[in-house]
């Protein structure tokens, strides 16, 4: 069905969503072809369900052959859903980049996870990486992956006969007896591939054809386990499970820090897997999520279109939730919260504590707290020497005033670098426990719900 003129990171994940019928019917909701010559397909953009209306023409070239993907034995639905994908972005030249995740998300609805196996900072272990992958393969994920290695240059590539920078898709792994020998199963959506492996003797391809009889006019061929590694530089894994529920709900983030934000309450009956961005278990209980962003604070640009969000979760069992909103003190209090139990060295003093967020998250939050009964505790930080970063009070030197048996939030920072700009971030503070209050600079009001409010031990 496919052709070199669709980009691989669409045919690839396409190649992976035709062998799914369930997935597939989900996508093309008009089944049959019909005389009208008018076709729903559903795409998920922006993490919401969206109905593309297509008509049947496609374009050709001067024979009247399909230019892009190919209806082989008059089957209409690879181009029908790839007209969809060029009217959602625009036309089909705004198909020409892009991840194969994204790709994958807009047919399921379901983020991805990546294994990064093209690491400079530590190496992989490829033993653990091996099993994530076999356990993907027995969960029946989808699975794509990709070469363009930094260290494996195009002639490198062309040697062995695997296009670089190139998007694939992972069918099956497979491992001799003993786990001697490991090999996986990958498929070149263009079916222009021609590698041929030393380890796969007529003997073992026999033996591994048992395993998937995916034939090698497919696009299809086994590769060995380390050569694999060699030449492949991320994993790709679609977290999708068919009989998983998902919840979707919209908002936006706030504009100020003083703007009520909004919050998801939702029940968890029995202990269950739960997908967001964050994965894992959750016990029997009532939780809350508050999706935040500091990126549209102090924003003189109008950014009212762009300061939307979709908040997606994908649950074993069916949940009930409840979108709402809160005063921002809320927001701090749950943030004051998680970086007290996160930060791995609080510095403590007479009668105060800093706490800081762990320096691999994407953001910073500071917050002090004065322990004492008595005394007031003014905290002076100067961040002047930063670059590229955004300053929640929109100020790289603040004055605060913290009465006894207080917490606050002095600050959260993010970085706003642009591709090929580097960023600084450093700070020095001051602290003095006093008799007397002093006014925060830039002002935080105590009549005002503001994430920087004094908030009591």
């Amino acid at each position: 069905y496919l052709n070199d003129c669709l980009p691989d990171w669409l045919i690839a994940a396409l190649s992976l969503i035709v062998e799914r019928p369930g997935i597939l019917r989900h996508i093309l909701l008009t089944q049959n072809v019909n005389s009208e010559g008018i076709y729903l397909v559903r795409l998920c953009h922006n993490g919401l369900w969206t109905t593309i209306i297509v008509d049947d023409f496609f374009p050709c070239y001067e024979d009247g052959t399909l230019l892009f993907t190919k209806a082989r034995r008059r089957q209409l639905f690879i181009p029908i859903i790839e007209k969809a994908c060029a009217k959602l972005f625009g036309s089909y030249s705004n198909l020409t980049s892009g991840q194969m995740a994204e790709a994958l998300q807009l047919f399921t609805g379901a983020p991805c996870d990546y294994i990064h196996l093209d690491r400079s900072d530590e190496p992989i272990d490829s033993d653990i990486v091996w099993a994530k992958l076999v356990s993907c393969c027995q969960a029946n994920l989808l699975i794509g992956a990709s070469t363009g290695r930094h260290d494996v240059s195009k002639d490198m590539y062309d040697q062995i006969r695997i296009n670089s920078n190139h998007a694939f898709s992972i069918l099956a792994t497979h491992a001799t007896d003993k786990d001697s020998v490991r090999f996986v199963l990958v498929r070149d959506p263009h079916a222009c591939s021609c590698y041929r492996d030393e380890y796969i003797t007529p003997k073992v391809l026999t033996q591994l054809r048992t395993i998937n009889n995916a034939h090698r006019s497919t696009g299809a061929f086994w590769i060995e386990w380390t050569k694999f590694l060699r030449f492949f530089s991320k994993l790709t894994i679609s977290t999708y499970v068919n009989n998983y529920f998902d919840i979707r709900e919209q908002a936006k983030f706030t504009r100020l820090p003083t703007d009520p934000i909004t919050v998801f309450y939702f029940h968890v009956p029995h202990q269950r897997e739960l997908c967001t961005y964050w994965s894992g278990s959750l016990r029997p209980g009532i939780y809350y999520i508050i999706p935040f962003s500091t990126s549209f604070w102090h924003r003189h640009e109008q950014t009212e279109e762009l300061n939307g969000f979709t908040l997606v979760i994908h649950s074993s069992v069916q949940i009930e939730g409840l979108l709402g909103n809160e005063k921002t003190t809320f927001l701090a209090d749950s943030l004051i919260a998680y970086v007290m139990k996160s930060c791995e060295k609080p510095q403590e003093f007479d009668n105060t504590t800093f706490y800081t967020t762990p320096k691999n998250q994407k953001l910073t939050i500071m917050v002090i707290e004065n322990l004492s009964t008595t005394y007031h505790l003014n905290v002076d930080v100067d961040m002047s020497e930063s670059r590229n970063i955004r300053h929640s009070r929109n100020s790289f030197v603040t004055h605060d005033c913290i009465p006894p048996q207080h917490r606050q939030i002095i600050c959260i920072t993010e970085w706003i670098m642009q591709p090929g700009q580097s960023g600084r971030q450093s700070f020095k503070y001051s602290r003095q426990l006093v008799k007397n209050q002093s006014e925060s600079i830039p002002p935080v009001r105590d009549t005002t719900d503001d994430i920087h409010t004094l908030r009591p031990i």
